[in-house]
């Protein structure tokens, strides 16, 4: 179907700059070329980056022409970078990390770029060092105009090698950028927002067109009936209806159990009767057909999310949902098997059939290799039923407002953001990549509140997931260490994953290739010594994938041997009904600390304060109805390990020989570091040694110091007990009068 939306004829119109630019900014259009010249070493003959994701282009026109966004930057040790990602005009789409494109900025590559230095060894631990290297050696003139596009949060670069794609830096890595002025008169970007049958969307960049704006709606896989106004809205967008005609109805799967209403199929190969596949157990094979197929030769299809071209997973009746089909790749002699690999297809139509192909290319399962499966694949329709099925969204029970543990089976390890330090504004540094690792431990011991997350659904049963105590989003995977990131764009989107069965899930990175699902390596018996989590095996029967979602109703809350314990917390939690747990709020004195109990039973979110009650563990229940503001305190806070304060003007609690609480004042420079969740005070007035609680006890930092010269029961004029007393006049217990200078 054709359709002209508008009249008048334009001679397109581009200019475009002599010499390769120096410097870019936000905002700026430019032609991407590989460079050519003595001593080079390219792949494309001096080509143009353009919008198709397989190729480049000889001559500039508009279907190479970028613009660059600024979307945030990197601070590697004293200079700040500017991150940037590349939108073609022609589709008015995003470049992603494998040279396809998206309408999401956020799934981009996000990437700086920097001027290129020849450089034959590189520290891989360096990113300074790295993201602006090329490892040839061109003529001076050559390099001194090219750019390094490195990725700013990986080791991998724009490059070139058959076809555009990120790849290291021993590759070709750099770019003559020509500036261009665009006549945006000439062109129109359109956009086909298809809304389907079945209820799925799909939008489409075709190409941009120039007047008179002639274009054609673009088919998609299974789909008839268009229907159009056949006008394009002042945002260049045409709305598309179309009715969908799949090849297999859907299997019905609740919490990965098959149901009784579930569509059951006989395969054969491109529709011949003598080559029905079946399993044996191990791979799929193909033989004579059979009347009556039992479990061994009926396959179901399990559609993944809404996309298109439509995504599956394959199971045989025999092997059942714990076993879908996979290929560990596509290369020739790969055979289709029920155990490791990769286990989500793409259906694409072929005559009277269909094909079942990878994701990203054109190889397809077939029979071409013997009992292998690679090739095409058409089906006979065999017991099929009328029954509609669908894949159930496995995030539909998880509540966004609520906290939950990850807890992996592989030696009950529990996710953690352990090692996440900030400095001493409170601030987690977004640059230093070690002190934001996910790590796995024991139980025993570990700090409970870093080991809570929350989950943020981003449709098609995916998931953000973040730390409570930092706020980090779980990012990705840097030399073998899954890090956390304080940005959302950055944030890795989780599909759950729960082919174990009902209770027990993975979680599994779709846009990483290869070894894509979060793996535990924490191993207490032996083996696997490492306490990481990162992504590893791409099959989810891997051991160290397993996970259980644990929702958090009340966390543990030790108080020490002396009575006391102090408390931070991101959330609203109610004090324990047993153990005569109490909190208290402080207001700094000078000389003493007074403490004034909170009623309600409810210590408000980020409200620091010193707890008193039985020594022990007490549980406090999580207040997710809580919403009141913190309230006024003298005290402050860590929600992760930190350095708090200045020494002479940082107090922490507590206690003497005799079991004695206050707050001491802390001068060495290494006592300032506290962990998460604790509070602390913070006072202008240093002049105290010890600042006393005007009635009893204080905190559980495990040893707590010992305060020298405080053993002895000292009062003040008025009566009032003083534990730790400082400048004036005091009444010991025995009735003598001291004076203290």
């Amino acid at each position: 179907m054709l359709f002209l939306v508008c009249t008048g004829r334009m001679q397109a119109q581009f200019t475009v700059t002599e010499t390769p630019l120096t410097e870019i900014s936000d905002g700026q259009t430019v032609l991407v070329k590989e460079p050519t010249g003595t001593g080079v070493s390219g792949w494309s003959n001096g080509r143009y980056l353009n919008a198709s994701a397989t190729s480049t282009v000889v001559n500039a026109e508009y279907s190479a022409i970028y613009k660059f966004i600024k979307d945030g930057e990197k601070t590697e040790g004293e200079n700040t970078y500017d991150v940037y990602v590349l939108q073609n005009l022609w589709n008015g789409q995003y470049l992603k990390a494998n040279n396809s494109y998206t309408d999401a900025k956020d799934q981009a590559f996000h990437f700086t770029a920097r001027k290129a230095e020849v450089k034959t060894k590189i520290d891989n631990n360096d990113w300074e060092d790295y993201s602006n290297a090329v490892n040839v050696g061109p003529a001076d003139d050559v390099i001194a105009s090219s750019w390094v596009f490195c990725s700013s949060t990986g080791k991998n670069y724009l490059g070139f090698v058959g076809n555009p794609s990120t790849m290291g830096y021993t590759d070709t890595n750099y770019w003559f950028l020509y500036g261009v002025t665009v006549n945006e008169a000439d062109y129109v970007n359109i956009k086909f927002n298809y809304t389907l049958s079945d209820g799925a969307t799909v939008s489409i960049h075709p190409e941009a067109v120039l007047a008179p704006h002639t274009f054609e709606i673009p088919q998609l896989d299974f789909c008839s009936n268009y229907q159009t106004e056949a006008s394009l809205s002042e945002s260049g967008t045409v709305a598309v209806t179309c009715d969908v005609n799949y090849p297999v109805q859907f299997l019905t799967v609740a919490n990965k159990e098959l149901m009784a209403s579930d569509h059951w199929y006989t395969l054969y190969m491109r529709g011949e009767t003598n080559n029905q596949v079946y399993t044996n157990g191990e791979t799929a094979k193909v033989g004579a057909a059979v009347e009556n197929p039992g479990a061994d030769r009926l396959f179901g299809f399990e559609r993944v999310g809404k996309t298109y071209p439509v995504q599956v997973r394959v199971y045989c009746l025999q092997e059942g949902t714990d076993r879908p089909l996979s290929v560990a790749n596509f290369n020739n002699d790969t055979k289709a098997s029920w155990t490791d690999g990769n286990k989500i297809f793409r259906l694409t139509p072929n005559g009277n059939g269909f094909n079942i192909q990878q994701l990203n290319g054109n190889k397809a399962l077939d029979h071409n290799r013997g009992n292998g499966l690679l090739g095409i694949w058409t089906a006979g329709l065999g017991s099929q039923t009328n029954a509609v099925a669908a894949k159930v969204d496995l995030t539909a029970d998880i509540d966004e407002s609520k906290m939950y543990q990850i807890v992996y089976e592989r030696g009950s390890a529990i996710l953690g953001n352990y090692d996440a330090v900030a400095g001493e504004d409170g601030q987690v540094s977004q640059s230093a990549e070690s002190r934001r690792v996910v790590t796995a431990l024991s139980e025993d011991g570990y700090p409970y509140v870093s080991s809570l997350w929350k989950f943020h659904k981003q449709g098609d049963g995916k998931v953000k997931i973040t730390a409570v105590n930092s706020g980090f989003y779980l990012g990705s995977v840097d030399q073998q260490h899954l890090v956390t990131t304080q940005l959302a764009q950055w944030g890795r989107s989780y599909t759950l994953d729960g082919a174990y069965g009902t209770g027990i899930f993975a979680l599994y990175d779709e846009t990483v290739s290869g070894d894509n699902y979060l793996n535990s390596y924490y191993n207490p018996a032996g083996g696997n010594e490492g306490h990481d989590i990162c992504y590893w095996n791409s099959s989810i029967r891997d051991g160290g994938n397993r996970i259980l979602i644990n929702e958090v109703e009340s966390i543990p809350v030790a108080i020490s041997s002396v009575g006391y314990a102090t408390l931070h917390l991101p959330f609203a939690v109610t004090l324990p009904a047993v153990g005569n747990v109490k909190a208290y709020v402080a207001a700094d004195n000078g000389t003493y600390v007074t403490l004034t109990e909170i009623e309600g039973g409810v210590i408000p979110a980020r409200t620091p304060v010193i707890l008193t009650g039985d020594a022990g563990t007490h549980d406090f229940a999580v207040a997710y109805d809580n919403t009141d503001a913190p309230l006024s305190t003298a005290l402050s806070g860590t929600l992760t390990k930190q350095t708090v304060g200045t020494a002479g003007e940082v107090y922490i609690l507590a206690a003497n020989a005799a079991g004695e609480a206050g707050m001491r004042q802390v001068t060495d420079e290494n006592d300032r570091t506290l962990p998460a969740n604790k509070a602390y005070l913070g006072s202008a007035d240093g002049t105290a040694a010890v600042k006393a609680f005007s009635f009893g006890p204080a905190t559980g930092i495990g040893n707590v110091p010992t305060a020298a010269g405080a053993d002895e029961v000292f009062y003040d004029l008025r009566g009032r007990r003083v534990f730790y007393p400082a400048h004036g006049v005091f009444v010991k217990g025995n009735g003598q009068k001291v004076y203290i200078k």
